[in-house]
């Protein structure tokens, strides 16, 4: 099949807002630039509009994808939602939209979030499971960021070769090469949303107690949120020192980060899909320490790539990282492992090429 006669629609938010599928969309269209005919539709509120526009930017992105494909033909779409009920809503009618204008079977779902209890509520009666197995079979293929959430899709009736476990990846340019021991450096590093769910909380207690043992040790709290404030006013009541909100950070400032850092830690409570920042995280070196959670478990090697924290709390995080400060051989091999196996397995050459094969398979599939 002659690639450079593909024609790829990437539909994602806007590229000025931030976050993992962004960037992954930002990453696909730069990789595929040379390679495809790609494209970039932006779908939902655009950065700093609120009040009513907020509402109506959804409908006047389908207008435009309406015109969009009208004037031009795509042989895939490539859609991001994420399986909640905010982002439901919105990619439910562009995914029909899509259908209804005779992509059925050229739409490649890529699932980037997913929520449990939203599945189980939706699928738990007669008439979702039916109108989300309709729909659903209406897409060329279905990418999940887990081998949990595969299984949720067939056993709701979703053809086996219809869905994907894939990953998401890390720019090679955003990650520093590691050049001296990991054991040298003196920070843990948390680098995500800030919010009551990503464990944030329990990190910081259990950071506290950490200080009487290691006094040296640092805590860079990297993201922004809306808990980002009252963990912060919470470090300052307690007076904990050593411990730094930069807010979200990229570029160089990320790199800097992953310079500084031995540790990466991510103790949430969601049923992650596959986060960007553990891979970038693993590519540089650090050992991560993290939950087995949704995608997460599909990622990492218990003991050989990561720590796993059994329970998300601060006597779990405590005992985690106290174990691996104390063991400086032991963080050498893990942070050798990981960082191997991301750039096996994470880089965004591969995964690009992995993606790009998905596309011909709907194409073929189509034909």
């Amino acid at each position: 099949m002659n690639d450079e006669s593909l024609r790829v629609l990437i539909v994602s938010q806007d590229f000025k807002h931030i976050g993992g599928v962004v960037e992954t969309a930002q990453l696909l269209l730069s990789k595929f630039t040379e390679k495809i005919d790609v494209s970039h539709g932006a779908l939902g509120r655009r950065v700093g509009q609120v009040g009513v526009m907020a509402y109506v930017q959804p409908l006047l992105d389908m207008i435009n994808f309406f015109i969009l494909t009208r004037k031009e033909s795509f042989d895939v779409i490539h859609v991001n939602p994420s399986f909640n009920v905010r982002s439901f809503v919105k990619e439910f009618f562009v995914f029909m939209l899509f259908c209804l204008l005779g992509y059925s079977g050229k739409i490649l779902l890529f699932f980037h979030g997913w929520d449990p209890t939203f599945f189980q509520k939706l699928t738990s009666n007669f008439i979702g499971r039916r109108f989300l197995l309709c729909m659903l079979r209406r897409a060329g293929l279905i990418v999940v960021l887990s081998s949990k959430y595969r299984k949720s899709l067939l056993d709701l009736g979703i053809d086996e070769d219809k869905v994907v476990v894939l990953t998401t990846m890390y720019n090679k340019a955003d990650v520093p090469i590691r050049t001296e021991d990991i054991t040298t450096r003196n920070s843990v590093l948390f680098l995500s949303r800030i919010v009551r769910k990503k464990g944030v909380f329990e990190l910081v207690e259990a950071f506290e107690d950490l200080l009487k043992r290691y006094e040296n040790l640092h805590l860079i709290m990297a993201g922004d949120g809306p808990d980002k404030i009252l963990l912060e006013e919470l470090v300052k009541a307690k007076k904990i020192e050593n411990i730094s909100f930069p807010g979200y950070i990229k570029g160089a400032e990320k790199r800097r980060a992953f310079e500084q850092s031995s540790l990466f830690i991510l103790p949430t409570f969601y049923s992650e899909g596959c986060p960007v920042s553990l891979l970038e995280a693993m590519a540089a070196g650090l050992v991560s320490v993290v939950p087995l959670s949704g995608g997460i478990a599909d990622i990492v090697i218990p003991d050989e790539t990561a720590i796993i924290l059994e329970t998300v709390s601060e006597n779990s995080i405590i005992s985690a990282i106290d174990g691996l400060l104390g063991d400086p051989e032991r963080m050498k091999l893990i942070s050798k492992n990981c960082e191997i196996y991301a750039k096996d397995n994470f880089e965004s050459d591969k995964v690009c090429d992995r993606i790009l094969d998905l596309y011909r398979q709907i194409k073929s599939r189509a034909q």
